[in-house]
């Protein structure tokens, strides 16, 4: 900040003039920097605060100019986030009223003035379809996998045989499986 000799005070770093304005009036510098983060278009904010590309490009390297898009993105952030999370719990709560109480099919108004709600029964589809998303999305916030990779050729082996039983093939269900200990005929477990 710089004093001039006639009592103007002129700030090196526009976004300290703003934060110390008591009207809530910014520097130009500042609405424009706000407007280029909103917008994105390096020649729209040129032309809406009346300066050229060149006069933007240049306000753009200086250090401050970071600064503020850095909070104008941070306290963009916090509104979103803070609107998801009141989505996500009035969902939540919806969806415990559904699952508890059914589905709402009618609603039916008494001609002393109260009403009666008819409610019927989740489908199973509709219930494995919430379950699955809300086990998805609870992993995803616990940042545990929400795929478990493993082997599947113990499982192959197992549907393999089970095949084989269906069939009742007996030379598929005494193959031994690799890791597995295999009795056979005349073999005893002791």
């Amino acid at each position: 900040m710089k004093v001039m000799e006639d009592g103007t005070v002129v700030f090196e770093n526009p976004a300290d003039e703003a934060s110390g304005a008591p009207d809530g009036r910014v520097p130009w510098e500042v609405a424009a920097c706000h407007y280029w983060v909103n917008v994105g278009n390096i020649a729209a904010t040129a032309r809406r605060y009346q300066t050229t590309v060149y006069e933007i490009k240049k306000l753009m390297s200086q250090p401050w100019w970071q600064e503020e898009v850095n909070k104008v993105k941070s306290e963009s952030r916090v509104k979103i986030d803070a609107g998801f999370t009141r989505i996500v719990e009035k969902s939540i709560t919806l969806l415990e009223d559904r699952l508890e109480n059914g589905e709402i099919t009618s609603i039916k108004e008494l001609p002393n003035g109260t009403k009666v709600i008819k409610r019927s029964a989740i489908r199973a589809v509709d219930i494995a379809k919430i379950m699955d998303t809300a086990f998805m999305k609870r992993q995803l916030v616990r940042n545990e996998p929400t795929v478990v990779a493993g082997d599947t050729q113990a499982l192959s082996v197992l549907a393999q045989k089970l095949r084989a039983l269906g069939r009742k093939d007996p030379a598929l269900l005494d193959t031994p499986t690799e890791g597995s200990a295999y009795i056979g005929e005349g073999d005893s477990c002791e």
